[in-house]
């Protein structure tokens, strides 16, 4: 009997201990941890517009890599900033500057800190993120002379954007696409969607973790609290079918936006990837009669 008992206790303690490797070392990591690569290959000449690369400097030294594509038509209506989603880069973006520039938009796309060709060890969400968008305004104003420019984000790009316009009032207005509202959530999501089960106090406990570990503070990745707080004229689109990240998380968003401008698109039958390229011509006029407006 003592001798079931002290096995019992042994094993007890060995899962206990694995358990603990797991939440401190390895979920933490598939939050803040990224896949460097270069999506596609693509440039925007692929796409018959003119680029130039172009590096950005975070405040901590990273190097971020982009492309500055001019507008194909002789009058300017302003700069749009695009950020790709969470394990992406800006070459998935090249159809959108490619729309974009035929309209009479420059852009700027770059990889996210830790994506793509970019420097940097781990993603935070937005919480430094924002200041990135800050350095890519700089260079549109300081370097390009472009004084009115937008923010487009989908997904991870969408948090990040929502975040920025709040962080940046020199952004005149932003397109978000479906976006998660709180990093806490959207982690016990993605955890039940992973491994079939869902524990808050886990996941919970991974995302606090993923902030020691990458320097940030996950309490301040809620990008419907910094909807409280922007006022300039925003976009949000989000599909019901989107399997990753549940529409009720763009509505939330949305409402507590304090635009007097703003506009929610609720599609069906589109999933979370590449909703601008699955949606149709109806999304892309919307959108792109909504920068015209006010991105002046």
């Amino acid at each position: 009997m003592k001798k079931v008992f002290k096995g019992t206790i042994i094993l007890l303690v060995i899962i206990g201990v694995g358990l603990t490797i797991i939440a401190n070392w390895f979920f933490p990591y598939l939050v803040i941890g990224t896949v460097h690569k270069n999506c596609i290959g693509e440039t925007p000449a692929d796409f018959n517009v003119e680029y130039e690369r172009i590096t950005l400097k975070t405040k901590e030294g990273f190097l971020l890599k982009g492309f500055y594509t001019k507008s194909k038509l002789d009058t300017v209506l302003g700069g749009v900033i695009i950020l790709h989603g969470h394990n992406s880069c800006k070459e998935s973006q090249l159809p959108i500057v490619k729309d974009l520039a035929n309209l009479g938009f420059e852009t700027l796309v770059y990889d996210a800190r830790a994506h793509g060709e970019s420097e940097g060890e781990y993603c935070t969400f937005g919480f430094r993120e924002k200041d990135d968008v800050s350095k890519a305004i700089d260079f549109l104003q300081n370097e390009k002379s472009i004084q009115n420019v937008a923010i487009w984000g989908t997904s991870y790009g969408g948090a990040v954007g929502l975040q920025a316009l709040e962080y940046d009032e020199r952004l005149k207005c932003g397109v978000i696409y479906c976006t998660f509202s709180d990093i806490y959530d959207i982690v016990a999501d993605y955890q039940e969607d992973m491994f079939g089960f869902g524990n808050r106090w886990l996941s919970d406990f991974v995302v606090s973790r993923s902030g020691e570990i990458a320097d940030f503070n996950p309490l301040e990745v809620r990008p419907s609290n910094s909807a409280k707080n922007i006022e300039q004229p925003v976009l949000v689109a989000h599909s019901k079918d989107d399997e990753k990240i549940d529409v009720a998380y763009g509505k939330l968003n949305f409402e507590n936006l304090q635009s007097p401008e703003k506009r929610l698109i609720i599609l069906e039958g589109v999933g979370h990837n590449n909703i601008y390229g699955n949606s149709g011509d109806k999304l892309k006029k919307q959108t792109f009669d909504f920068l015209k407006k006010y991105l002046r």
